[in-house]
């Protein structure tokens, strides 16, 4: 079983609850409301994120790169390395944007 507990500000679709908890049991979601209504006696074990907000990830529908590299160099190393800095802030999901560029450019950047 992999159980694992957030305390902290729940950002949900209509409110943030200050004192929030979520839970996430084998990469779903199990609960997600505040602390006192948790279906566990003891969260102490929980992870607290004082001072931040526990939220879904962010979604980037217009990306060129990141972290000094562009998606448009087509190489793989600029793929890692863009991706590995949007997921450092929280984007868990992009669509890499080409700009204009030869044809054989936007290709490499395709089959990257």
């Amino acid at each position: 079983m992999s159980l694992s507990l957030f305390r902290g500000s729940l950002v949900l679709p209509d409110t943030i609850i200050e004192d929030g908890l979520l839970v996430v049991d084998e990469g779903c979601i199990c609960f997600a409301g505040p602390q006192a209504e948790a279906p566990y006696e003891d969260v102490s074990f929980a992870v607290a994120i004082p001072g931040g907000y526990i939220a879904p990830g962010f979604v980037d529908i217009h990306v060129h790169g990141g972290a000094g590299a562009d998606y448009m160099d087509g190489s793989l190393e600029a793929i890692h390395a863009s991706n590995r800095a949007h997921a450092h802030h929280g984007t868990t999901t992009l669509f890499p944007t080409t700009t204009t560029g030869q044809p054989g450019q936007i290709s490499r950047m395709l089959k990257g």
